[in-house]
């Protein structure tokens, strides 16, 4: 057991290598494969909505199709972490934390919303297939609200994991 964690371990990725794109890249995928929050992304559901042009929450100094126009969620997530964690590379502990606060905060309407929605038309989350799990919304505002949100709520709760474990490296305490 411990020689597959070895082999299979986080990569690192200190503060000065934030600004090279393939070792933040590299980064990134090791996620995408090997958490399970983060893996959520490469789900197919996650994958259709933003085919259908949904793009997940992010603020004008923090948009990757300013760097890359892709119609793969993978793609685009993995440009937002690199603008994003080059944002905060120079700056101090309380500036990660209040950019993490924030996704956190964003993470909760998120999941509320689309909760709220899920239960409503007895959507199936545990074995959830896409177009089986759209065709049970009668109202069609519904439908684009829970694939607004879904797809948000995945993507923030990726990054949040990704950058909590980077606070927990670059500052010896977990984010809280």
């Amino acid at each position: 057991m411990g020689l597959i964690n070895l082999f299979n371990s986080r990569p690192v990725i200190k503060l000065h290598d934030i600004p090279n794109e393939k070792k933040v890249a590299e980064f990134t995928v090791w996620f995408l494969k090997n958490e399970k929050f983060v893996n959520t992304l490469s789900a197919p559901s996650n994958n259709a909505i933003f085919n259908e042009g949904y793009r997940p929450l992010y603020d004008k100094n923090n948009n990757p199709e300013d760097i890359i126009h892709t119609d793969n969620l993978v793609s685009w997530f993995i440009v937002k972490i690199y603008i994003d964690l080059n944002s905060l590379r120079d700056s101090p502990k309380s500036d990660w934390k209040k950019f993490i606060d924030a996704l956190v905060h964003q993470g909760k309407d998120t999941l509320m919303k689309s909760a709220r929605l899920a239960e409503n038309y007895h959507l199936d989350l545990n074995h959830f297939i896409y177009e089986k799990e759209m065709r049970k919304f009668s109202v069609s505002q519904d439908m684009e609200e829970f694939k607004t949100n879904y797809l948000r709520d995945n993507v923030i709760g990726a990054e949040i994991r990704i950058l909590a474990w980077l606070y927990l490296n670059y500052f010896s305490e977990q984010y809280e």
